[in-house]
């Protein structure tokens, strides 16, 4: 989505919520739409544009839609525990979408680098 590619994020927002008012349940579009509300901080909604994928997607699909918002040590150590099911011969695009989401959830869990809408409880002053 080139709205998305150039980070303009208002429209890509707009553009997928027209999509799916015609392709409700879409899993590209609710992807896409997460991604896009995780970028501009928007985490109640990318977390809701996750929740229609448990029924179409597989479980490690659902973890890394959710993953672009996990916060906290908890919440990562139980998607990246998720993450390992990913089948090692998926080699897609969204296969690898993934891995970067584990990639990154492993990085910050190393970094102990929360997100800042939910500060883990060592953050806290």
């Amino acid at each position: 989505m080139l709205a998305q590619h150039e980070h303009d994020f208002v429209s890509a927002r707009r553009l997928l919520s027209r999509y799916l008012d015609t392709h409700p349940g879409d899993p590209q579009a609710l992807l896409v739409l997460s991604a896009v509300e995780a970028a501009t901080g928007r985490w109640s909604q990318a977390r809701a544009s996750c929740a229609p994928l448990s029924t179409q997607m597989p479980d490690w699909m659902v973890a890394a839609c959710l993953g672009q918002i996990a916060s906290g040590e908890d919440e990562i150590r139980a998607t990246l525990a998720i993450l390992e099911n990913i089948p090692d011969d998926h080699a897609d695009a969204s296969a690898q979408w993934a891995r970067d989401i584990k990639s990154e959830l492993r990085h910050r869990l190393a970094h102990r680098q929360w997100r800042p809408h939910a500060p883990h409880a060592d953050q806290l002053p």
